[in-house]
């Protein structure tokens, strides 16, 4: 039986204790049972271990490794079951952020925007891979939760729309009940379309301290976990020097599938 390593390029910060994860399933979609895994940095054995129910998970000291890309290749051996194989993916690593033990005593609920785009390529990489949305996420070493970050994330893309890259304050909003939604087929936002998305979410937040379960655009009802999704997309691929042109979207039924 063939099987297939789920797993795309990965952007992970360069420090002592670095995660890398990842599923092995079979050509049913069923996790694999057993096996060995190994990881090379530029064809180098970086790491060799065993998986568990069909993940791959390992600590790794990245510190030493000094260049901001590097090809990354996992061999899974197989199973009695299953057929080896291998990918090739592109690992970014990106320097902590340098800052104070007083900065992260006193200012612990205010986010940096590197640090929400860090967030965001993680939130990406996890729903691609476990194809559901994650109740909490790791920022400033607490858990926050998923609400929160679409607070932040609705924030984040007004800023950097007004050349504000100075810091987000992570504040406590309710979850919709329901994530309401109508679009079938892909669709493409425009800057101001998603800009406009995000101040009607902060708007709204701001009025009721709750969520919207979702949000219209052109009659179209773009539903709460899309739009955690799509803002999350826009801030981890935008930078200093502005937010994307545009930004092509999909059913979220389509991105869980």
């Amino acid at each position: 039986m063939e099987s297939r390593i789920i797993l795309e390029d990965l952007y992970i910060t360069r420090d002592p204790e670095s995660k890398i994860e990842f599923k092995i399933v079979d050509e049913e979609n069923n996790p694999v049972t057993d096996g060995v895994c190994v990881i090379k940095l530029n064809k180098v054995s970086l790491v060799k271990s065993n998986i568990e129910k069909g993940l791959f998970s390992n600590i790794i000291d990245l510190t030493s490794y000094t260049n901001d890309e590097y090809e990354l290749t996992v061999i899974y051996g197989g199973n009695a079951q299953c057929d080896p194989t291998d990918i090739n993916v592109t690992l970014h690593l990106e320097n902590p952020e340098e800052e104070s033990v007083e900065e992260v005593i006193d200012d612990e609920n205010n986010v940096s925007i590197k640090k929400l785009q860090d967030a965001s390529f993680r939130l990406i990489k996890w729903i691609d891979i476990n194809k559901k949305l994650p109740g909490k996420i790791m920022i400033n070493n607490q858990q926050v939760p998923i609400s929160n970050v679409l607070f932040m994330l609705s924030k984040a893309v007004v800023h950097i729309d007004n050349n504000d890259m100075t810091s987000i304050t992570s504040v406590d909003i309710k979850t919709p009940r329901v994530s309401k939604e109508n679009i079938t087929e892909k669709m493409t936002l425009s800057k101001e379309d998603y800009v406009l998305i995000a101040e009607n979410i902060i708007d709204i937040a701001d009025k009721t301290g709750e969520l919207p379960s979702s949000i219209d655009l052109n009659d179209k009802k773009i539903g709460f976990m899309n739009l955690l999704y799509i803002l999350a997309t826009i801030t981890a691929n935008s930078s200093t020097e502005g937010l994307l042109t545009k930004v092509n979207i999909k059913p979220w039924k389509s991105i869980v599938a």
